[in-house]
């Protein structure tokens, strides 16, 4: 990295309003009563190898001395945080199991994109990448009057900054979440679609536990009779290679996989006639595939008290490959809020 730096603590909100420090960086204008969203940082002590680094790479042009501050607008990606808040506790090793992101680099892009899509100010006091880390809430669902402490802000704030982040953090990563063309469905097919070569798409759905509606037609829509309880509904979509592709908009309990299916519009990215799609037993979809020219595959129904050998053979292929949905599914609720049942 450019230079590498350990934070001090963060000082109280009162005292960065009246600090008047700024950076001292030739032709830098940040300044501490600006904004919290820029961190300033000190020059190491004396006799530590790193203060004759900052001093030759920052090139000030006068003695240093102990009140001289560097924003963090002078540090490249890892090398620093934002001072005092728990973020400072992330690594390549850890930001996984705190926030299910496979890597910082990833952390650092996702923060990069919701400071271009939202203007960030004073009035929460937390940064970009604070409001980001603080939907940490989707992975493990600890209450929010936890996090208020951890991040140091009013309850009503968090509340709001968690609802804001999710919205703007969906219209970030949705564009990710598409159907694959079919050469690349093809050049990542795995050794269990073999004898599945058309196939497209496997589908499934999941149903995430609510908590039961006032409202008692909102509580007629969402009983499942298969949860035995109140649920929102969902189909996924997830290609042969185990990626997700297609998510459904959220649908109460009751409503059948036929009618999510008829009105999710998955089948109008498939080619007729080349493409299949995998499904379970469940899923009575056959006129609608039908008339897209779509072939569907699906374990053979028992018609006899047992299964003739070459249909327990099909069975036994069509489990192996549609081992990837369920995996997906299971990836899905490793975040806990939709593992637990949802207010």
């Amino acid at each position: 990295g450019f230079i590498t730096i350990f934070m001090a603590p963060r000082a109280k909100q009162d005292k960065l309003r009246a600090s008047k420090q700024f950076c001292f960086v030739p032709g830098c204008v940040s300044a501490r009563w600006k904004g919290v969203t820029t961190s300033y940082h000190k020059f190491p002590a004396h006799g530590m190898p790193r203060r004759s680094v900052w001093i030759h790479k920052l090139q000030i042009g006068k003695k240093v001395t102990g009140s001289m501050v560097v924003c963090s607008r002078h540090f490249i990606g890892d090398d620093f945080f934002f001072p005092g808040n728990f973020s400072s506790l992330f690594t390549k090793d850890n930001v996984n199991s705190f926030t299910r992101l496979p890597s910082l680099e990833v952390l650092n892009a996702l923060v990069s994109c919701y400071g271009k899509i939202v203007r960030i100010t004073n009035k929460y006091q937390l940064s970009a990448r604070e409001r980001v880390v603080l939907n940490m809430k989707l992975k493990h669902n600890v209450s929010t009057t936890f996090l208020k402490s951890l991040f140091r802000c009013s309850l009503s704030i968090c509340t709001r900054i968690i609802v804001e982040t999710t919205r703007v953090l969906s219209q970030i990563l949705c564009s990710i979440v598409c159907i694959p063309s079919k050469e690349v469905t093809l050049d990542n097919m795995p050794v269990h679609f073999r004898p599945f070569q058309n196939v497209r798409l496997v589908l499934d759905c999941t149903e995430m536990a609510i908590a039961q509606p006032k409202c008692l037609r909102c509580a007629l829509l969402t009983y499942s009779f298969y949860k035995k309880g109140f649920t929102c509904k969902y189909m996924i979509s997830v290609t042969p290679s185990g990626v997700i592709s297609h998510i459904s908009k959220g649908y109460g309990g009751r409503a059948s996989d036929k009618a999510i299916f008829e009105q999710s519009g998955v089948l109008d990215s498939l080619l007729p006639v080349v493409d299949a799609i995998m499904i379970d037993r469940g899923f009575l979809i056959d006129s609608f595939c039908e008339d897209q020219l779509i072939t569907v595959i699906r374990p053979p129904f028992r018609q006899q008290v047992q299964l003739s050998k070459q249909q327990a053979l099909q069975t036994q292929k069509i489990a192996s490959a549609r081992v990837y949905v369920e995996r997906a599914i299971q990836w899905m609720k490793i975040f806990k809020i939709l593992a637990s049942r949802i207010p």
